[in-house]
């Protein structure tokens, strides 16, 4: 029987009919909670348990022999890692070195693979600006929409009314303009404080156009993960935008792929667009990588939880959306 542990009390228990990789009511204060299969779950419980007694380990050698040096080889993975202010403004993920371990998983499963190192730089404000779009995306959704809609239609000029904007929510999207114009993200930027008006240039340069278009979420879904990785001292190999070559010569690109503690491959593909067409070519995808339904994820900002669960249960793939992201991510953590 499939078992869940909420995010939100801390209550572990156990489904009724519904299966693995859906949501349901946690029993004691209703919050929404992942089902896992029973023996996926224990598996990571053990991993957690066995990780935790080698972190215990090695700090009692620490205190019974200060003056000894750690080994190249025992080193701890919170110290191999980056550290948690490092991940921003840094290139420190972007080297064969980082990216091994993600493809000798691959490698190892008889599955070609090639990354684009400089998709994980992090010298640029791509990152940063992503951060800001996620965690203020009621702000900001409508204003993406309109970024989007310019974009496709070859507008270089956009005028938004902010005058029916509630105050607060019209000072948050000034301040993210004015912000990424500084950052160049914006070719333009003006504001008419009077008729709140707010007029901007649209950047077109092809990498900024990527961002916007969808290339935001990428950037917040794999920050929100490798942060999570550095505050719990998981060791991890990412990767946005790597190739996969699949049999038949076929090939798949994944938006973001993190292998943490050198053993769970998470696989986040990232829509903010239309991808229903597409779900059964991730559901061959997941079954060819051999990974749980809980380790595919489809994460979509406009995704009602309603429809994520209903998705998730039909499919055999965990749809999310930004709110439910974080939640389910923390399972593996």
């Amino acid at each position: 029987m499939p078992v869940y542990r909420c995010a939100a009390c801390g209550l572990v228990g156990e489904g009724t009919k519904a299966p693995a990789g859906s949501r349901i009511p946690c029993a004691k204060c209703a919050a929404s909670c992942v089902l896992f299969a029973t023996p996926f779950y224990v598996e990571k419980l053990t991993e957690r348990y066995l990780a935790a007694r080698r972190e215990l380990e090695t700090l009692k050698v620490a205190l019974t022999n200060p003056a000894e040096e750690a080994s190249p080889d025992k080193t701890s993975a919170v110290a191999t890692s980056p550290q948690l202010d490092e991940l921003h403004n840094s290139n420190q993920l972007a080297t064969e070195e980082q990216h091994r371990p993600l493809t000798d998983w691959f490698k190892a499963r008889q599955i070609k693979v090639s990354h684009d190192l400089h998709a994980v730089d992090t010298t640029g404000f791509f990152d940063e600006a992503a951060r800001e779009i996620g965690d203020h995306q009621h702000a900001l959704s409508a204003l993406m929409d309109q970024i989007c809609f310019a974009y496709r239609k070859e507008i270089n000029w956009l005028e938004v009314d902010l005058g029916r904007y509630d105050p607060l929510v019209r000072q948050e999207v000034v301040g993210f303009c004015r912000e990424l114009y500084s950052h160049t993200l914006f070719a333009k930027y003006k504001y008419n404080n009077q008729a709140k008006i707010l007029s901007l240039g649209i950047q077109p340069a092809k990498a900024v156009r990527a961002f916007f278009t969808g290339g935001w979420l990428e950037w917040y879904a794999l920050t929100t993960l490798l942060t999570m990785c550095m505050q719990r001292g998981r060791e991890f190999s990412c990767a946005r935008g790597s190739i996969v070559s699949l049999q038949n010569a076929e090939t798949r690109e994944l938006d973001v792929a993190v292998l943490v503690s050198g053993r769970t491959l998470l696989v986040i593909e990232c829509k903010t667009g239309e991808f229903r067409g597409e779900i059964e070519k991730y559901v061959q995808l997941r079954k060819r990588l051999g990974i749980d339904s809980t380790q595919f994820i489809i994460c979509s900002p406009d995704l009602e939880e309603q429809a994520a669960t209903g998705l998730s249960a039909m499919y055999g793939l965990t749809f999310v959306n930004l709110a439910s992201l974080r939640t389910h991510l923390a399972v593996f953590m």
